[in-house]
């Protein structure tokens, strides 16, 4: 009698393995999958079924783990179609190898170490299909206007801590008389003390280090979030043509206000949301990607640069911008030949990433 082998009770330990060079079109997902299982019936090793049984085990145990790294948005809207995807498992989990299998006679399980590709393409297209956004003809889409800009240190000064010491003292004085009577003299005599108590504190203030940016707006981080975005049912507009037909500051002076600050002034945004929102549009996003560090990766020999995303998404239809999704800072690496290429990577990887954050936020909001 064969062991039907459930694989939510299997004992899984598997691993979320995303090249940093890749678009994140496939990932790639490494581990192992513990299942008992059933003997034939002169044999002590796992029957036919029973590896079978493992065999798609670790297919469902390999597709959990990847869906656990899902944002809490993305995962309420596959939560919601989860049936659609586990019934045609074989769609999106690809290329299932058996790297290594041991059997345990005693305990009768089998540990099976696979490797699998999942189709993330496939499942962001499944999941964005039933969104209300991407049900919009052509034109009836939310109009979308994002600054988006790369940001790289050129200067960053530091302080030291300042230190600050007080001492209070407090003194108090004791005045003793003494009266001498003898037969033949009278007289007095005094005797003083002086107590001094020290009380000792003080303070510590440390200043923030100043940091300056060299701030770009990349062709390729535009394209990328564009990509994302229209994709996915948005209409998108660049701040660009706001300014030439409805006005709103310059990009130049939001780039200035970004190369010394995290964030722009009140009047700037005013002015875009402003700007933005006599033009039509009824979402409005900004953000940064920081360009950090920059090494050697001990696995490829490639250069490798690492990048911090964030960015945020306000519905601005009414008097009062309402912020409805948000994302980082989230760091990402890129590698590449050298450094421009690694960076170029690096930010195109940043870019796309971001924007399916935000538009997996704005689909759970109902947003389009």
């Amino acid at each position: 009698m064969h062991v039907i082998i459930n694989a939510r009770r299997a004992l899984i330990a598997l691993t979320l393995m995303t090249p940093f060079f890749a678009s994140a079109e496939v990932v790639q997902v490494r581990g192992t999958v513990t299942v008992p299982y059933s003997t034939g019936l002169f044999s002590a090793a796992p029957d036919a079924a029973s590896s079978k049984a493992a065999f798609g085990a670790a297919k469902l145990a390999a597709w959990d783990i990847y869906t656990s790294r899902f944002n809490d948005a993305k995962m309420k809207t596959y939560l919601a179609n989860r049936d659609r995807f586990t019934s045609n498992i074989d769609e999106y989990v690809k290329d299932l190898t058996i790297v290594d299998q041991q059997t345990d006679a005693t305990s009768h399980t089998l540990r099976v170490a696979v490797r699998a590709n999942i189709n993330e393409t496939a499942v962001d297209a499944i999941l964005g299909s039933t969104s209300i956004a991407s049900q919009q003809g052509t034109g009836n889409g939310s109009s979308l206007v994002f600054v988006f800009l790369a940001r790289e240190v050129i200067k960053s000064k530091s302080f030291d801590a300042r230190v600050s010491k007080v001492a209070r003292i407090d003194s108090s004085s004791t005045t003793m008389e003494k009266a001498v009577d003898s037969d033949d003299v009278e007289g007095t005599g005094s005797r003083s003390s002086d107590l001094k108590e020290v009380t000792s504190g003080g303070s510590v203030e440390r200043k923030r280090a100043q940091t300056v940016y060299d701030v770009t707006s990349p062709e390729d981080v535009t394209a990328a979030m564009s990509d994302v975005l229209s994709t996915s049912g948005f209409e998108i507009a660049d701040y660009d043509d706001v300014v030439a037909n409805c006005g709103g500051v310059d990009r130049t002076i939001v780039m200035k206000e970004f190369g010394a600050s995290d964030d722009m002034t009140m009047q700037t945004r005013r002015s875009m949301i402003g700007a933005s929102r006599q033009c039509g549009a009824t979402l409005f996003a900004t953000g940064t990607i920081d360009v950090g560090v920059q090494d050697t990766d001990p696995v490829t020999g490639n250069k490798r640069v690492f990048v911090s995303v964030r960015g945020q998404v306000w519905d601005i239809r009414q008097a009062l911008p309402r912020k409805v999704a948000s994302v980082g800072p989230v760091q990402f690496a890129g590698l590449g030949p050298d450094e421009s290429v690694a960076t170029r990577n690096a930010l195109n990887l940043a870019s796309r990433n971001a924007a399916k954050t935000l538009v997996d936020q704005l689909n759970a909001k109902q947003i389009h």
